[in-house]
């Protein structure tokens, strides 16, 4: 099902397990087919997966992969680099009460000779967990894919230096201080104003 004009996939963490990442597990027919199949941890470097997106529009791809595991070990090397974890938190469900899933972020970092590089691609990794432990038989995962460029730091930078600051403060003229006071006449209780002439 294509995605409409001016709609946007923007999911919460918990709808992605939910409503995606539990359905795939299941086999269960998911109602959007926005979210296709990779081999993320293959063969191929991420920006031959998905291109050289703009960095300023930081467009997600979601994709359902497998892990690639060794005993208890998971294998993320893609090409001629590897997915380093950099965080892990735990996924609540809508009401904030059972643990559904684990959310971990990843830096694609590449080896160049004798060091290694940290390019611009970030990756979320989204697994099950807590009450759907058990359903953890087939690793699939559900990834979010994004480049996040040096550049959208620069044209924010750039923004700030167009900024002009005036150089000198123009003084405010405060208003003509009045005083009341009350008539010295006997009985007569209207007020003057006297204006300081100060």
């Amino acid at each position: 099902m294509k995605m409409l004009t001016g709609f946007r996939f923007r999911p919460s963490n918990d709808e992605l397990i939910n409503h995606y990442l539990l359905g795939k597990v299941r086999g269960e027919e998911i109602t959007w087919d926005g979210i296709r199949e990779f081999e993320l941890y293959g063969e191929k470097i991420p920006w031959e997966l998905f291109g050289d997106l703009d960095s300023e529009e930081e467009e997600k791809h979601y994709i359902f992969t497998r892990l690639k595991k060794s005993g208890k070990r998971v294998s993320r090397a893609a090409g001629c680099g590897t997915w380093h974890e950099s965080s892990c938190n735990q996924v609540y469900d809508s009401e904030g009460q059972c643990v559904i899933g684990l959310k971990k972020q990843f830096c694609f970092k590449v080896k160049r000779e004798s060091r290694v590089e940290k390019s611009h691609w970030i990756m979320h990794e989204f697994s099950l967990a807590g009450v759907f432990e058990q359903e953890r038989c087939n690793n699939w995962v559900l990834c979010a894919v994004n480049k996040k460029g040096a550049e959208t730091k620069k044209v924010v930078k750039r923004r700030f230096q167009d900024v002009q600051i005036p150089s000198t403060i123009v003084p405010v003229e405060a208003p003509t201080p009045s005083l009341e006071v009350e008539s010295p006449q006997a009985g007569n209780t209207n007020l003057l104003l006297l204006e300081d002439e100060t």
